[in-house]
């Protein structure tokens, strides 16, 4: 095994917490998988989404986790010869095994995932010619203290504000949808929220959830509150801690207004029940997950007083369920660019035009000396400003040459079709548009 720094850190962590706390280990049940379940012809079992199923202890004053489960890992691909999850590199392995092999290998991950810099590479090289359709059964143990992130980290743990997913991976992470079930043992004093069916049990709070998703998000605090609403004929709930009611219902009607627009403009998409997590944290940004918002920074008087900004926050976060699908690389354009033109479109609608053009043409100056989207590095520096600012005036100069309607129903092309890349892009561009159209558009993303 490869050992980095941090997990080697980890177990001196580690001990010392047990000796100041003289904890003894409990004995930990594993949990059937909710879903319904038939057998196929090699005698596992027929699943419709990987599932996993978790047991979490939580000490938030130690930033302490332990954790214990099990993931039905089903096979996508013809061929399967690796497995890779992520997970903190501060936090000690008890147990990993697939279908009972423990012979899995730890890697530094040389090449570090900008928004998980703390994470290892869990690593297992199978050993039989799994196919598309077998189930794998992934059994981990492990605990530590994670007391390392990113200044900029939108995840942290404490005794003031629990926020734990992908960005601090506490769950053993792979990319691929994937339902859940996870039990929380945490003081009682704490408020735990987290998408999907809420239910208690043994003073554990337990969620779960059939809806596939892409992430695990734990939020904990003992002034969260969870204020549910309808909006659209579905369940619309907002998590905070601190906002008044006043501020919640003014937030609360200003989504109501952008899904609206969002359904005129791109289309219905598919109906769910949907979640605004408002942290308590105040750097990390937002970020949009399969029926969730993640926020950090508001405030009472912030939100009243800098409404449109945060209705651009708001509104880029909310796209993300029209634009969303293409993978975190330099395909990401066709997710935060299309999301941040369409919070654009929104101030426009809400202001007029003179504030829209002034922010354009702020983007238009930001990004003037920044690398083409064409195949560019996501880790790089000039990231944000490529994909928040040069793709949005790209996306502008499209919007004027073909026109808004056209513009529009493109858009809504490219949604109901799951476009997730550019060269799909492209030729629907092309195919709607012209050749001439469809071949300026890509030389600008290859140059500009």
């Amino acid at each position: 095994m490869k050992y980095t720094w941090g997990y080697i850190q980890g177990y001196k962590n580690l001990l010392f917490y047990l000796m100041k706390k003289n904890l003894y280990y409990l004995s930990a049940i594993l949990l059937f998988v909710s879903c319904v379940e038939n057998k196929n012809n090699n005698g596992n079992t027929n699943i419709k989404y990987s599932h996993y199923d978790i047991q979490l202890y939580v000490d938030p004053d130690d930033q302490f986790i332990k954790v214990k489960g099990n993931l039905k890992y089903l096979v996508e691909t013809d061929s399967l010869d690796v497995l890779s999850f992520k997970l903190h590199e501060q936090l000690i392995i008890n147990k990993f095994s697939v279908n009972g092999d423990s012979t899995y290998e730890i890697d530094t991950i040389s090449n570090k995932i900008r928004w998980i810099p703390n994470a290892i590479n869990i690593i297992y090289q199978t050993k039989e010619n799994f196919k598309k359709g077998d189930i794998l059964n992934v059994d981990f143990s492990y605990e530590g203290i994670i007391s390392r992130w990113s200044p900029w980290s939108a995840n942290v743990i404490g005794p003031e504000w629990i926020e734990m997913g992908l960005y601090l991976p506490w769950y053993p992470s792979f990319y691929g949808p994937f339902t859940y079930r996870v039990s929380i043992d945490i003081e009682p004093r704490f408020n735990v929220f987290a998408i999907g069916k809420a239910t208690v049990k043994d003073n554990k709070r337990i969620f779960e959830t059939n809806i596939p998703v892409g992430d695990l998000i734990i939020c904990a605090s003992k002034d969260l509150n969870v204020r549910k609403i309808e909006l659209m004929n579905h369940s619309f709930k907002i998590v905070n801690c601190t906002l008044s009611d006043a501020t919640i219902d003014s937030i609360q009607n200003d989504i109501k207004h952008f899904y609206q627009l969002y359904n005129e403009w791109f289309g219905r998409i598919e109906e769910q029940d949907m979640c605004l997590v408002i942290s308590k944290r105040e750097k990390g940004g937002g970020y949009a997950r399969k029926g969730g918002l993640f926020l950090g920074g508001i405030n009472h008087t912030d939100y009243i007083d800098n409404r449109l900004a945060y209705n651009r926050y708001l509104g880029h976060e909310i796209a993300h369920f029209w634009w969303t699908g293409a993978e975190n690389n330099w395909e990401d354009w066709l997710n935060e660019s299309f999301a941040e033109y369409s919070a654009l479109m929104l101030i426009k609608e809400l202001v007029g035009t003179e504030e829209f053009i002034s922010r354009l043409s702020k983007k238009r100056d930001e990004s003037s000396n920044t690398p083409p989207i064409w195949e560019l590095d996501r880790n790089s520096s000039s990231t944000q400003l490529v994909l928040y600012s040069k793709g949005v005036v790209l996306l502008n100069e499209l919007d004027d040459k073909i026109g808004n309607k056209r513009f529009l129903e493109l858009c809504r092309e490219v949604i109901r079709k799951n476009i997730n890349n550019t060269s799909d892009f492209l030729n629907l561009l092309k195919e709607r548009e012209g050749q001439e159209i469809g071949n300026w558009f890509e030389q600008s993303l290859k140059t500009r």
